[in-house]
């Protein structure tokens, strides 16, 4: 019997080939990225995973792995999806690593959406931007780092704008300025 004629499905970015069942991942001849084969609930129910021991649930959803390897065979980018109406569709942790192992971004999905705190770093580590989305738009605090890990910017957002007073900081520490914001407009500056 071949492997595509039991009671999985494998994917690889947009494409599902036969049903099947394998329990590995099979490296890609080409490119680093790998071809995750997986149990596929039918009809949402997550008891495939359950029988067969292997698989991932995020918050009650049954999800893929995609990872990417730099060419030293370094891990670039790594995230858990599923598929929807035949696209990828984001939902977990995200993180994306630059070549020397430190990351780069991350941060969680929510069905295809950014949701929670997202971090995004320098090469050397160093923070470089830290803000909250709520459903794919910045809600909430958000803090610039300087390239030397010190705060620059501090303010909140809400609907993906500026909203409330925003700090600007000397390289120092001390603060510089203080803006206000009211719906991504200035109202008063410092």
């Amino acid at each position: 019997m071949r492997w595509w004629e039991e009671k999985a499905l494998a994917l690889y970015d947009e494409d599902v080939w036969g049903e099947g069942s394998i329990e590995e991942e099979i490296p890609e001849e080409e490119g680093g990225a790998s071809l995750q084969v997986v149990f596929l609930p039918e009809e949402n129910e997550v008891s495939p995973f359950e029988e067969a021991g292997e698989g991932t649930v995020f918050e009650g959803v049954a999800v893929s792995y995609y990872r990417e390897f730099y060419p030293g065979g370094e891990l670039k980018l790594e995230y858990t999806y599923y598929i929807e109406e035949g696209k990828k569709v984001e939902h977990g942790i995200f993180t994306k690593w630059y070549d020397n192992g430190q990351i780069m971004i991350q941060g969680t999905y929510r069905h295809g959406k950014k949701d929670g705190v997202w971090r995004e770093c320098l090469r050397n580590g160093v923070p470089k931007t830290e803000g909250t989305y709520k459903e794919g738009v910045k809600e909430g605090l958000w803090v610039i780092f300087y390239p030397g890990g010190k705060k620059h910017f501090e303010g909140m957002y809400h609907n993906d704008q500026r909203d409330g007073e925003w700090i600007e900081y000397g390289g120092d520490g001390s603060v510089f300025a203080r803006t206000v914001y009211e719906k991504g407009r200035v109202v008063e500056e410092n």
